[in-house]
């Protein structure tokens, strides 16, 4: 349903740098939060490649995700994925400083 919602926007001019945001992971090999699962390798089945598919149809350069609680940034194939949780303190990962790169951003 919001998938279908986003697509009246594809047609729309967008001028200067496009943010795109969702809940969900929009692609797989994201990490998935080491809270939902202990684990903090990238999870194989998490990600809506439906949501990926959308942002690069606008052209997006930033994607910010939520559903977790650790702070993560990537590149990959022309846009930066960042995720900076802005819930509960106690619930965010201390290790993670935010925006914390795996490779360098152009």
């Amino acid at each position: 349903f919001m998938l279908k919602l986003n697509e009246a926007s594809f047609d729309m001019p967008f001028h200067g740098t496009i943010l795109t945001f969702s809940h969900f992971l929009p692609r797989r090999g994201l990490p998935i939060d080491p809270a939902s699962g202990g684990k903090t390798q990238p999870a194989k089945t998490s990600g809506c490649e439906r949501i990926d598919d959308q942002l690069r149809a606008v052209r997006s350069q930033l994607h910010v995700f939520g559903h977790g609680c650790q702070r993560h940034t990537s590149h990959h194939n022309g846009i930066t994925y960042a995720r900076a949780p802005i819930g509960l303190a106690t619930r965010q990962l201390k290790s993670c400083s935010a925006f914390k790169t795996e490779e360098k951003m152009p």
